[in-house]
């Protein structure tokens, strides 16, 4: 549906979601009849992005077909707690493929620029436009494949508008706040060993060296040996 500026607008929005989208909160958000399409549903993948639990970043992202939303996800772990293993991009089309939903001609929302594995996803899945809040630059070899490939590529700079709003929507629980502590604790604790891991490295390191060191010091070079051995031959 047009609006009457010419700008596509949202005549629907699929609330029929998989095991994934089913676990997603997204805090009551509603569509701002003041902002396009593109900035309403980014600020829709910001707002899902907080149900991440990945301490490198949350991450969410939000794939759309005919103006209809057909998957919201985020980037989840796999191997290691916390860890981003799985991006969010291609759990929203895992979430499709589940729900035998086409992905051919969709539009994907994404908080942050895909990587080139999950770009790779995208372009095999049929996805023929990617929306962004940073520019691609990042990544290099996007912007050239997707020209190549006719995928148009959108920014949407983030405005303190849009933040605030996005902070604003988010009301916190008691088990989401609980929930959060539970994952700043644990990214506290991993930074910690880190630094106690790399600590160790560097004593360990400087350990060897100051044993080559010495081991140097005590040992004779030839020219030397050859004059105690005349010296004590006279």
């Amino acid at each position: 549906v047009s609006g009457r500026d010419g700008r596509m607008v949202m005549s629907e929005v699929d609330v029929e979601t998989s095991r994934q989208d089913d676990e997603l909160k997204t805090w009551e958000w509603k569509r701002d009849e003041k902002l396009s399409q593109d900035e309403n549903l980014m600020r829709l993948a910001l707002v899902v992005a907080r149900n991440s639990d990945c301490i490198g970043g949350h991450m969410g992202c939000i794939l759309t077909q005919q103006n209809k939303i057909i998957a919201k996800a985020v980037n989840s772990s796999l191997f290691d707690a916390y860890a981003s293993d799985i991006h969010a991009e291609v759990n929203a089309l895992g979430v499709c493929a589940r729900k035998q939903r086409s992905t051919q001609g969709a539009t994907c929302y994404v908080t942050m620029p895909p990587c080139r594995k999950c770009f790779t996803c995208l372009v095999a899945s049929g996805i023929t436009r990617i929306v962004t809040r940073r520019p691609y630059t990042s990544v290099p070899g996007i912007a050239d494949a997707a020209k190549r490939l006719d995928i148009e590529l959108s920014c949407i700079m983030d405005s303190q508008e849009r933040l605030e709003a996005v902070a604003k929507a988010i009301v916190l629980s008691e088990e989401e706040k609980k929930r959060i502590a539970k994952i700043r604790t644990f990214r506290k604790n991993q930074q910690q060993k880190r630094k106690d891991i790399k600590r160790k490295r560097q004593a360990s390191r400087a350990k060897q060296m100051s044993k080559k060191q010495c081991s140097k010091l005590t040992e004779a070079s030839p020219e030397e040996s050859e004059g105690k051995t005349l010296a004590a031959g006279d």
